[in-house]
């Protein structure tokens, strides 16, 4: 059972290959375990980025339960990402 928002990312030709991979995988394991180590991997490219960018970390704001956003406010990024 999936959601409205991931069939839609499932289904945009946009969507490239690896994010599709990595949330047909994550969607097969315990949703809180997928939920940590997508956070974890969020933080670990979020500094991977300033450190090659000279950037300020990405803001993480997480809303209810479920859906957070992610916003990047920075540098030549300025985009907010809805999930």
């Amino acid at each position: 059972m999936t959601t409205p928002e991931i069939e839609s990312v499932m289904s945009d030709k946009s969507t490239s290959f690896w994010l599709k991979d990595a949330l047909e995988k994550a969607l097969m394991r315990d949703p809180v375990d997928a939920l940590n180590d997508a956070q974890i991997l969020a933080n670990l490219l979020s500094a991977n980025l300033e450190q090659k960018n000279g950037m300020a970390r990405a803001t993480q704001i997480f809303k209810g339960p479920v859906g957070r956003v992610i916003a990047v406010n920075n540098g030549p990024i300025n985009q907010t990402f809805k999930n």
